[in-house]
């Protein structure tokens, strides 16, 4: 047999399989990937199947991005035995495209079915899960493949990456049968996978030029009334909303107004550090299923629907101070005592943390019980210096976003500094590590507290879900089920992503009682048992990790010094999605 041949390259494929035997001549990319397998316990013969067993976005932005180009390849190839197939992130087919009826009746009998997973962990070496495992471009041919079911065809994928975050959002794979020139196919799958990541990136432009453009078609119309445009990535008022919005930092606004589309709601209770009553009317943008973001009229006053004498101002943020400060972990009652005890002091206050851990909230909460109902707490986006406000008169100021990696400069010092001399009070919400932060309050004669994540505080889940149903309308429960089982899930996004999974969860049970069915969990693993403390700890770190790899659990597995295989026991025994 000579090397390189479909005939040599499967006879090296048994000997590693049977014995580890590694036959010079095979493609180094190949003998790589195979190892991968036969550490993972891929299996070499026999079908596999995976189904994730929960559906997907048939029109998630990635798909909007690709199909027109696939489309568009598909039908230069018109009757050719050609096919492309789609993975996303998480190695799950969520599109297929044939140009004739034999490719379709192949794709079928290896199961690259919609929903299907091919993670190389499962199924082998394959030009989806492998491109997706080395985020790069991967060639596999015939029997290069680690399971023969894919033998008979050749395939070329390469990873779509959205250029303007850098993020791999998945894999496309072009597919003809086995001897077809690959070297021709990688090109074209490349070229329609750049394509794809462009549009991607331009969506996201298209979409907020949309914003845009609706924004302003409505502040021309009739009298000068307080607008703003608001998505996930931008916020745009005219010069009538003045500073009504300066308590409501842009992603907190707009989950505040996420939140009431998914209810239902029109109307948005904009309460927070505001001396009059205020809301807003909200007008979503965009086609039914696709928000692309909101225009807000704001209005004085509440809603009618609320009954005269509704507890406004003050009051509401006391009440939603003592929901904020919920939890009975010791790291959290710490945390919140450290916090209470600075701001008696009238020290200022450094609140550092993983992203999601409830840091602008528990600032606000805290401040507002320290300056009690008649006090007043003013919130500001500090990311930029120019932006801090030197002549703040509220009795509590949450500077929100402040770098401190350079540590604080002359202008922040001196609206510390002034404050603290007035009896005012001061707390800073940074981003920046633990050390930058301890640093940072040093030289402005403060407290540094850091966040726990909520894996070191997962005894404080059941009193979350409490304080989270507690802000929802009257009726809204979540039952002990549904408790348990998000008590069991790991949580990298933190507070934040637990309460989207349950906003998510009401939307799909609006007028009943959230159980398990409702949280959207079916298909997706969990620890068999409730994890220990350092359990959670050692599951936190591996999710960071895996993270920080962008999904390839091949380099978890050498930072942690560890065989496949043995990681991926791992991830089983603590829930981690495998």
């Amino acid at each position: 047999m000579s090397a390189g041949t479909q005939e040599f390259i499967a006879a090296a494929r048994a000997a590693f399989v049977a014995g580890g035997v590694e036959t010079p001549g095979i493609r180094a990319e190949t003998l790589a990937s195979w190892r991968r397998c036969k550490a993972a316990g891929v299996p070499a013969t026999g079908r596999v199947s995976r189904r994730t067993g929960q559906d997907f976005d048939r029109d998630s932005a990635l798909l909007r991005a690709v199909r027109p180009v696939t489309e568009d390849l598909m039908s230069q190839f018109h009757a050719s035995d050609f096919g492309m197939v789609l993975i996303d992130r998480d190695a799950r087919v969520v599109g297929r495209w044939t140009a004739n009826g034999a490719m379709e009746r192949r794709l079928d009998g290896m199961s690259a079915v919609p929903g299907a997973v091919f993670d190389e962990s499962f199924v082998g070496s394959t030009a989806l899960g492998t491109p997706l495992e080395e985020g790069r471009p991967a060639i596999v041919d015939g029997a290069e493949h680690y399971n023969e079911t894919f033998d008979s065809v050749v395939a070329t994928g390469v990873p779509v990456t959205n250029p303007a975050t850098g993020v791999v959002e998945g894999v496309l794979d072009l597919v003809a049968p086995t001897g077809a020139p690959s070297s021709l196919m990688l090109p074209l799958a490349a070229h329609a996978a750049r394509d794809a990541g462009d549009r991607l990136a331009s969506g996201h432009a298209r979409h907020d030029r949309e914003l845009l453009d609706a924004y302003l078609r409505l502040d021309r119309r009739g009298h000068r009334r307080p607008l703003a445009a608001v998505n996930s990535r931008l916020l745009v008022v005219n010069r009538h909303v003045g500073d009504a919005l300066a308590g409501h930092p842009q992603l907190l606004l707009w989950e505040q107004v996420e939140r009431a589309i998914s209810r239902g709601e029109r109307t948005l209770r904009l309460d927070r550090g505001a001396q009059t009553p205020l809301s807003a009317r909200i007008r979503v943008i965009g086609e039914p299923g696709q928000c692309l973001g909101a225009v807000l009229q704001l209005v004085p006053g509440f809603p009618a629907s609320e009954p005269k004498g509704a507890p406004c101002g003050p009051r509401v943020l006391e009440t939603a101070a003592a929901a904020a400060l919920r939890g009975r972990s010791l790291r959290w009652t710490s945390a919140v005592q450290r916090v209470r005890e600075a701001l008696a002091g009238s020290r200022p206050v450094v609140l550092t943390g993983p992203s999601g851990s409830g840091k602008s909230f528990l600032a606000v909460s805290a401040a507002q019980q320290q300056v009690g109902n008649e006090g007043r707490v003013e919130v500001a986006e500090a990311s930029a210096g120019e932006t801090m406000p030197e002549h703040c008169e509220a009795d509590a100021l949450v500077l929100d976003g402040v770098d401190l990696r350079e540590g604080p400069g002359e202008l922040l010092r001196r609206v510390v500094d002034a404050r603290r001399a007035s009896g005012r009070l001061t707390v800073l919400v940074s981003w920046c590590s633990p050390a930058r932060a301890e640093e940072a309050a040093a030289a402005i004669g403060g407290d540094m507290v850091e966040l726990p994540s909520l894996a070191h505080r997962s005894a404080d889940i059941a009193d979350l879900v409490r304080a989270w149903a507690d802000r929802q309308r009257s009726g809204v429960s979540v039952d002990a089920t549904a408790v348990h089982e998000l008590a069991r899930r790991s949580w990298p996004g933190n507070v934040r992503q637990l309460f989207t999974t349950l906003d998510r969860a009401l939307a799909a049970r609006p007028h009943g009682r959230i159980d398990r069915a409702a949280l959207g969990f079916a298909g997706t693993p969990a620890p068999h048992r409730e994890l220990t403390f350092l359990e959670n700890v050692e599951r936190e770190a591996i999710a960071a990790l895996i993270d920080s790899a962008g999904g390839s659990r091949m380099r978890v597995a050498q930072e942690l010094g560890v065989s496949r295989s043995t990681l991926y026991r791992k991830l089983a025994a603590l829930g981690l999605d495998i």
